[in-house]
């Protein structure tokens, strides 16, 4: 699997949402520096998870920390390696990258939270979401050339273990891209707009995972996991042009 394919996947989520991790450190961050801001962290996440009051937002938070997670251990590692000269070096700059990232997410999840308050509507059950624009005008990051990379090497590749990684990161590509015109589209609407549409990409979640889950034909054997993540791929593909065209008639408004 190309070294660079899972964390471009995952950047183009931390674009969206303009994480520049930075570390508050004047000195290279410790281990016990780390344990200590991934202790918050893990606080700041069960904070702001529970200030959330819809079922839809706290299930897309915890696959949001869980991409994360993932992110980050693929993202400290990548830096480290451009950067580092020796191995010594390099065990410095993996926690100094560690350390800044989770700090990062740390603000950013505080900062979420600080969004969420009780809506006035159905007894404050529901949770309302800042209003404004949050994405500079025109910003729209572009993962055709990564996701056409994926098929190429998926096209090349001949074990069954690197077409399923290769399939699952090229599903995530297309998740991305899904993501990032989802996310052009709520900026459009209004607030009756904006709650439709995350109730009606709720319900699509769901559903794609139970038509994903039902076009695997070889249950339990090795090329399980590659149909489902195909049929994922075709489904988020779909959903990403349908959204599109929606974005696009907005434009014209």
């Amino acid at each position: 699997m190309p070294a660079l394919a899972r964390p471009t996947i995952i950047l183009a989520f931390a674009a969206i949402l303009q994480l520049v991790p930075v570390s508050s450190h004047a000195e290279p961050p410790t281990e016990a520096d780390f344990k200590r801001a991934d202790a918050e962290l893990n606080r700041t996440y069960k904070e702001t998870l529970n200030s959330i009051n819809t079922s839809g937002t706290r299930d897309a938070l915890i696959k949001s920390q869980r991409a994360w997670l993932a992110y980050r251990d693929a993202e400290a590692p990548f830096r480290a390696g451009l950067d580092s000269k020796n191995a010594s070096a390099y065990s410095k700059d993996l926690l100094a990258a560690m350390t800044a990232l989770t700090e990062q997410r740390t603000r950013d999840l505080a900062n979420l939270g600080k969004q969420e308050a009780p809506s006035q509507e159905g007894g404050g059950k529901e949770a309302t979401v800042a209003t404004g624009p949050f994405l500079p005008e025109g910003w729209k990051p572009d993962l055709s050339d990564s996701a056409t990379h994926l098929t190429d090497e998926l096209g090349d590749a001949k074990v069954q273990s690197e077409i399923n990684s290769l399939s699952r990161c090229l599903a995530d590509t297309k998740d991305a891209a899904l993501f990032i015109v989802y996310t052009q589209l709520y900026q459009k609407l209004d607030a009756a707009g904006r709650s439709a549409l995350v109730r009606e990409q709720t319900q699509w979640l769901k559903d794609r995972s139970r038509k994903a889950a039902g076009a695997v034909e070889s249950k339990g054997g090795s090329l399980a996991a590659f149909e489902a993540n195909a049929a994922e791929e075709k489904l988020t593909e779909a959903r990403t042009k349908q959204l599109a065209k929606r974005l696009e008639g907005k434009g014209r408004e």
